[in-house]
């Protein structure tokens, strides 16, 4: 590999990381998981079926539920809508933080933004 060209890595949200924000999510919002892998809603109605698809389905939910537990932020709008050079510190002490700023990265990489969450070190 020529060692003047820099590789680039699309931000993404860990798999494991976006299983737990659902799963503690899903938790504290009344929806429950049963075998088979199907998660319901508190009335006992399938929503999803497994961790992955229901993260997905309420993605901006748990993103601002997690943004408004670790930051002075209400939303995960208010975080992204701050000044274009405002980069958020992320130390990934759980997987809240890790979920938050992998979320603000990839936010950004999709608004063709160069900001990133400062995480205090490698990924």
């Amino acid at each position: 590999m020529n060692t003047t060209q820099r590789t680039t890595l699309t931000p993404y949200i860990d798999s494991d990381v976006a299983r737990k924000a659902a799963k503690t999510w899903a938790k504290q919002h009344g929806f429950s998981g049963n075998q088979g892998g199907w998660i319901y809603d508190p009335k006992g109605r399938p929503v999803a079926q497994g961790w992955f698809n229901f993260e997905e389905k309420y993605y901006a939910s748990i993103r601002d539920w997690v943004t408004a537990q670790i930051t002075a932020f209400d939303s995960f709008a208010q975080l992204v809508a701050t000044d274009a050079r405002y980069c958020p510190t992320l130390i990934a002490r759980s997987w809240r933080e890790r979920y938050l700023a992998d979320s603000f990265d990839l936010w950004c990489y999709q608004a063709g933004q160069s900001r990133r969450a400062w995480r205090g070190g490698s990924r």
